[in-house]
C-alpha cells in the first residue's frame, strides 16, 4: 500500500521513496501475554556482561500482597556484546540457553521466599539490581535500570530516581488490545536519566531483536554555506521505528525572517560532485526527487511525524537534504544528507 505525507501542502509519496550508550545492561522490552510473559534485557556495550549475582526486581501495588519480589539470575548467566536475554516470567523451569532463561513458577524459585506476581498490564514496575544480598536492596547504587508503567510511586522507585536512572513521577504507557502489544524501549534515547517517554507500545513484538524494526537514520555528506550568516545542518530527532511516539527532521538552527527552507527527497544518494548554489548536492542528480517549501514556525524549519504517520511509512527507505535560501539574493546553502529507513 502506498503511503503519503502532506508537508506544507505538498504530497510526499512512497511510490518515489523506496549519545553515549548506557554503561550497563537495560530492560528493553516486556511481553504481557498471559500464556507467555517475558522480560527482555539488552546489553548495548561492546563487551559481554555477566549477571551472576544480579537480580530482577518486580514491584506491584496489589493489595494484601508483599508488592516486592526478586528473581536471582543463575550463576553463569551472561549476555554477549550487543546481545539479548529473555527472562520467561513465572514459566516452568526449562534448560537455559544464551538467549532464554526460565524463572520457574514456585516460591522456591524466587529470593527471600516471597514468590512473584504475574505482570499486570494496568500498572507495575521492574528493575535490574547488581546484587542478590537482602542488605543491599535499599541501596540506590544497587539499582542499574528501572521502568514503571501505568502509574508511579512504587516501592524503591525513589532509589532509581536517586541513582539518576528514572525521572520522578514518570511512567510508560499501558498495553491494551488484542493481541496485546509489548512495551518496548526506544534505543535512540540511551542516556541518564530516562523516563516513560522513551517507552512505546509495539504491536509487533521482537524478542531477541532490536525494537526499531530495522529503523535507522544516518548522516552523510557535509553542509555548505554560500553567503548565509551561518551553516545550516539537517538533523533528526528520535528514530522512525514502528510504534515510536514521534520523529522529526529539520534545520538545526533558527532561520532569520528572510531565510526560507526547501526540502529535497529522493530514492538514491549522491556523491556531492553535482553543485547547486556552489554547494555539493547529496542526492543522485539522475533520479527523480520531490521538493517543496517547508513552512517555518517561530523560525524553526522542521517537520514532525506522529506514530500513525510513521506506521504509514513502514519499510520505506529514503534520502533527504534541505536548502536554505534568501529569495532575491545569491545567498543560499545546502545541508548534509540524511539516509532514513522506516521500521517494519
Amino acid at each position: 500500500m502506498k503511503a503519503a505525507l502532506s508537508i506544507g501542502g505538498l504530497l510526499l509519496s512512497s511510490a518515489l521513496i523506496t549519545s553515549t550508550i548506557r554503561s550497563q545492561v537495560v530492560i528493553s522490552e516486556i511481553g504481557f501475554d498471559a500464556n507467555d510473559q517475558w522480560i527482555e534485557i539488552y546489553n548495548p556495550t561492546q563487551k559481554a556482561v555477566t549477571l551472576t549475582g544480579w537480580s530482577l526486581y518486580q514491584a506491584t501495588l496489589t493489595k494484601n500482597k508483599p508488592q516486592n519480589y526478586w528473581f536471582g539470575f543463575p550463576k553463569g548467566t551472561q549476555i554477549d556484546a550487543g546481545g539479548f536475554l529473555r527472562v520467561h516470567w513465572l514459566a516452568p523451569i526449562k534448560a537455559s540457553t544464551k538467549t532464554d532463561i526460565y524463572t520457574g513458577n514456585t516460591v522456591f524459585h524466587f529470593l527471600f521466599g516471597l514468590f512473584a506476581e504475574k505482570l499486570d498490564t494496568a500498572k507495575g514496575a521492574l528493575a535490574l539490581l547488581n546484587t542478590q544480598d537482602n542488605t543491599k536492596m535499599n541501596t540506590a547504587a544497587s539499582f542499574k535500570d528501572w521502568v514503571s508503567w501505568g502509574t508511579s510511586g512504587f516501592k524503591r522507585e525513589t532509589l532509581a530516581v536517586v541513582n539518576n536512572l528514572w525521572i520522578k513521577n514518570s511512567f510508560a504507557p499501558v498495553p491494551s488490545g488484542t493481541p496485546l502489544p509489548s512495551l518496548a524501549y526506544d534505543y535512540s534515547t540511551f542516556g541518564k536519566p530516562h523516563s516513560g517517554k522513551e517507552w512505546f507500545l509495539d504491536g509487533t513484538p521482537t524478542p531477541g531483536k532490536g525494537n526499531t524494526g530495522g529503523a535507522f537514520v544516518k548522516t552523510y555528506g557535509s553542509s555548505c554555506n554560500n553567503g548565509l550568516s551561518s551553516v545550516a545542518n539537517l538533523t533528526a530527532v528520535g528514530i522512525p521505528a514502528n510504534g515510536a511516539k514521534g520523529f522529526s527532521v529539520g534545520i538545526d538552527r533558527t532561520l532569520s525572517p528572510q531565510e526560507f527552507a526547501l526540502f529535497f527527497v529522493g530514492a538514491k544518494p549522491g556523491t556531492g560532485a553535482t553543485k547547486i548554489f556552489g554547494c555539493s548536492y547529496w542526492l543522485d542528480p539522475l533520479s527523480p526527487v520531490i521538493l517543496g517549501l517547508l513552512p517555518k514556525i517561530g523560525g524553526q524549519a522542521r517537520f514532525a511525524m506522529d506514530a500513525n504517520a510513521i506506521a504509514n511509512f513502514s519499510g520505506i527507505h529514503a534520502y533527504m537534504i534541505m536548502a536554505v535560501v534568501i529569495p532575491g539574493t545569491s545567498k543560499a546553502g545546502l545541508t548534509n544528507g540524511l539516509e532514513i529507513q522506516f521500521g517494519k
